[in-house]
């Protein structure tokens, strides 16, 4: 039941984003054929207010060191930032490993600058009154993660069941919230609950529970990635990649002024990144049995 749920899902995301792509919703979109300005899209901040709060500094700082004009550009969610791919509508996308091997597989773009958080890894943790004592042992069992094809939060750990022997029609994965993954592991009502290790961390500070023991954590999962469309001019490209490249501590500092970026902690941007890269993130989509998210059509 849990794998024919799981293949629902994965039908769902692909049929909205076929419909989204052929139907009246890029009509909605006005070309910015004539724009002077270049557009920079985020695809986990919806709306300007909450983008200029967040990235803003960032905007002005790659604006001054690339001598270009670049406006912040809002998009609703991943599918939404597709369309306006395709269409030439939006630039530049800062966005998640994941939704990058996504835009990937449907439009044509380039990997420029990579944004690498040492301590990112998924962690699956566990009660220690259940006794669980490895991944084999969660097999057949509820476990509680993010939403369907995040990188860190289902991807993930779905791979590295995987890799135990769990295939995804021999677990019931509930997609549920931080929060609310977390008090589901409290109360027992999962077996596990899958999450980042930051975001472990951080609840063990504001619950401080001792019945709660990692139970496996993930090899350092890709980085998040800043990517321009199909075309973009390579004079452009190169300026962003070299401004970002001279000035990374204060392109650091920039991203860390938007209190939801404090994710980024530590981070640091690499310029020498590649769409190989992202093969391992592939593979993941591959074990949670979602690879026609990933498969390139063009």
């Amino acid at each position: 039941m849990c794998g024919s749920r799981l293949r629902r899902q994965a039908i769902w995301f692909s049929l909205l984003l076929a419909g989204m792509l052929n139907t009246g919703c890029q009509s909605e979109i006005t070309s910015p054929a004539d724009a002077k300005s270049l557009r920079f899209a985020i695809t986990d901040v919806e709306g300007l207010e909450q983008l200029q709060r967040e990235f803003g500094a960032f905007r002005e700082l790659l604006e001054k060191e690339t001598k270009l004009s670049i406006e912040l550009f809002p998009v609703s969610d991943r599918t939404a930032a597709v369309i306006a791919l395709e269409n030439n509508l939006i630039d530049l996308v800062l966005t998640g490993p994941a939704e990058y091997v996504i835009f990937r597989s449907r439009t044509r773009v380039e990997p420029l600058v990579g944004l690498y958080r040492p301590d990112y890894t998924a962690v699956i943790l566990v009660r220690r009154d259940e006794n669980y004592r490895s991944l084999s042992d969660l097999k057949g069992k509820r476990i509680a993660m993010g939403a369907v094809a995040s990188t860190s939060k289902h991807l993930a750990p779905m791979h590295m069941l995987s890799t135990a022997g769990i295939g995804p029609d021999e677990m019931e994965p509930f997609h549920t919230g931080i929060r609310a993954g977390w008090e589901t592991l409290l109360r027992g009502d999962v077996a596990a609950f899958a999450t980042t290790k930051d975001k472990y961390l951080l609840l063990m500070q504001e619950d401080d529970s001792e019945n709660v023991m990692l139970l496996a954590e993930s090899s350092p999962l890709p980085m998040d990635v800043l990517l321009a469309r199909n075309g973009l001019p390579t004079t452009v490209t190169d300026a962003i990649t070299a401004a970002i490249d001279t000035h990374t501590d204060a392109f650091v500092a920039a991203i860390l002024k938007g209190d939801d970026n404090q994710k980024y902690r530590g981070m640091q941007f690499r310029s020498k990144i590649t769409d190989a890269d992202y093969d391992d993130v592939r593979q993941m989509f591959r074990s949670a049995g979602l690879e026609k998210l990933a498969t390139t059509s063009r």
